[in-house]
């Protein structure tokens, strides 16, 4: 019989064994899935945060100075050093104000329609983009987009070229975005341009302006634009050229290389004034879309007096002048009360530059010069002085002699002038003492003219003792013998230009066949007139000194006769030179005498001159 509750007894240690098995596999199970997870958590995280945004590298290559309406290119770079690729990405560039857009590369989407599709045309104070749909930026790729155009702008003015790009990161579902800014300055204009008035005027009196302009390139300028801005109250009376637009704004269609203008504006002060007024000029281009962007500016204060003293500084009788090395001047400071009241306590003190002026020269008539060189009158030294009537009119002045030679010889002291001006002040006016009445006179400015400076000679043979020349020398009757005319031109404070050399021939002297010439056009003759031209066109100051002078020479030669048995021959007659002065623009001149056979600075020649049978 079997005893069940013993069978049952033996089957029970299984069962437990059994589930044992079962709940260790459960949980090494789970633990190895919880590991995996934990894993694959930390390897996705450190995945996500692999970008940072810091490696998306964006960058603006420009000039920092440009010259207002020059062409120019600009590189905008970008390179993707991340981790990851960057996806959708869109480049924006935003131009500033008066940027003149002419060409790109790439070109953003639609090229052919770039200026209504991609320019986003500028509202008055806002900037203008362009847009480039780059697509996908792989990791560790850069390229760049390179822009062509021109800042219009005015001298000193500063505009900032912005570029944005935006992006998605692989595996991200935000966009970022980077962006770089540059400023650029605008260094100097296309354009010479000056605003020229009188620095005082009186109330009710006719006063005229000056506006010049030139253009300094070597192109042609177009859409340029001039704007005169008055004082309140000017009244506008005529101008030459005569105004495009409401008596202060000229158009000029067309500027060309080199050329010159000037606009002559008349009008009248108004009887009611303040003291100071000011006129402004603005030169500028006008873009595509018409709007004006001033390149320079110039403005002019005018003391408008009450009126009290009118005070003139004058050299040579002149306010702007020029003047030549070595020339003798009297500077005259005149004054005038046309107030209806008294002046005292009264002087009068004239500062400039005198380092042009010959020291052992200066002679102060009643007067001095103080220990910052300044010449002054007051009412110990001058009587005049002491008491100054209504409607009394006086002068000082003082004498002194322009230095011949410069102490200069750097190109830094180009363009030499005097300056100066002349300053009165009255403590007492009327009965009211302690009242500090000062007047300035006007801006005395003398311009030093260049001096042309030409070596001649007449050589058969050269510095090295070899022949330039041929023939016999002595010359011989029947006989042809050639010379050599050497020309050296220097130049001394001054650019100038237009520069001619000319010298006629004598009968009987022939011009040869060879001549050279180092600067300029090659020497001509003229068998008619006889005439001999050199045209070296522009030479800069200090040429012959800190620059190499203009050098050329030509040949010429002499048949002598039986009459001519014995003589010293005329090789060429008086040789003339002339040009134009670039800083003052006056006309210089000079002549050098004839040359002849009688060749003194020919060490071979010396003493050969005279014409032998």
């Amino acid at each position: 019989m079997i005893n069940l509750a013993y069978v049952s007894q033996l089957k029970m240690p299984k069962q437990k064994i059994s589930k044992k098995r079962f709940w260790l596999f459960l949980t090494a199970f789970i633990l190895v899935l919880g590991a995996g997870c934990v894993a694959g958590y930390f390897l996705l995280l450190k995945h996500k945060t692999s970008f940072t945004g810091q490696a998306v590298k964006l960058d603006i290559i420009a000039p920092h100075e440009v010259i207002s309406g020059s062409t120019y290119d600009y590189l905008v770079e970008y390179a993707n050093e991340e981790g990851e690729n960057l996806e959708n990405a869109k480049l924006t560039i935003y131009f500033p104000s008066g940027f003149n857009f002419l060409d790109a590369l790439p070109s953003p989407e639609g090229r052919e329609e770039l200026q209504e599709a991609n320019v986003v045309k500028k509202v008055q104070g806002e900037s203008r983009a362009l847009t480039w749909n780059l697509g996908l930026i792989a990791k560790g790729n850069k390229a760049a987009v390179k822009l062509k155009g021109a800042i219009l702008g005015e001298v000193g003015a500063k505009r900032a070229l912005k570029a944005i790009i935006s992006y998605q990161p692989e595996n991200f579902n935000s966009r970022f975005s980077k962006e770089k800014e540059i400023e650029v300055k605008i260094k100097q204009s296309l354009v010479d341009f000056s605003l020229e008035a009188s620095s005082r005027v009186g109330k009710g009196k006719e006063f005229n302006i000056l506006v010049k302009y030139r253009n300094a390139t070597a192109e042609d300028l177009e859409n340029l634009r001039i704007i005169v801005n008055y004082p309140i109250g000017f009244s506008f009376t005529a101008s030459q050229p005569r105004s495009d637009h409401e008596n202060n704004t000229w158009d000029l269609r067309v500027l060309e290389p080199g050329e010159r203008g000037r606009i002559d504006i008349q009008g009248k002060i108004p009887e009611v004034s303040p003291q100071g007024l000011v006129f402004r000029a603005n030169l500028g281009i006008l873009d595509q879309y018409q709007q004006f962007f001033s390149q320079i500016s110039e403005e002019r204060p005018v003391i408008v007096l009450d009126p009290r003293l009118e005070i003139t500084a004058t050299v040579n009788k002149e306010e702007k002048t020029t003047l030549r090395p070595g020339e003798e001047l009297e500077f005259i400071i005149t004054y005038y009360n046309v107030s209806e009241v008294s002046l005292e306590g009264t002087s009068i003190t004239y500062k400039m530059n005198t380092d042009l002026l010959d020291p052992d020269s200066i002679a102060v008539e009643n007067g001095r010069r103080d220990a910052g060189g300044n010449f002054v009158w007051d009412d110990q030294s001058e009587p005049n002085l002491k008491k100054i009537s209504p409607n009394q009119k006086g002068k000082v002045k003082f004498t002194a002699r322009l230095l011949s030679v410069f102490p200069y010889s750097s190109l830094d002291k180009r363009n030499l002038k005097l300056t100066g001006k002349a300053s009165f002040i009255s403590n007492k006016v009327g009965d009211l003492e302690g009242f500090n009445f000062n007047v300035e006179s006007n801006d005395l400015e003398a311009k030093i003219n260049t001096e042309f400076s030409l070596a001649e000679e007449a050589r058969y043979y050269t510095l090295e003792y070899e022949k330039a020349g041929s023939g016999p020398l002595p010359p011989k009757v029947g006989e042809s013998t050639t010379y050599r005319v050497y020309w050296t031109v220097s130049n001394t404070t001054n650019d100038a230009e237009n520069i001619r050399l000319q010298t006629t021939l004598p009968e009987g002297v022939g011009f040869g066949e060879d001549s050279f010439t180092s600067l300029g056009n090659n020497i001509k003759y003229n068998s008619e007139t006889r005439e001999v031209l050199w045209d070296l066109g522009r030479l800069q100051a200090y040429a012959g000194s800190v620059l190499s002078g203009a050098q050329a020479w030509f040949e010429v030669v002499i048949t002598p006769n039986t009459v001519q048995l014995g003589q010293i021959l005329p090789l060429t007659g008086e040789t003339k030179i002339s040009g134009r002065d670039l800083f003052t623009e006056e006309e210089i001149s000079g002549s050098y005498p004839a040359l002849d056979t009688d060749l003194k600075n020919d060490l071979g020649a010396i003493g050969k001159g005279k014409v032998e049978k």
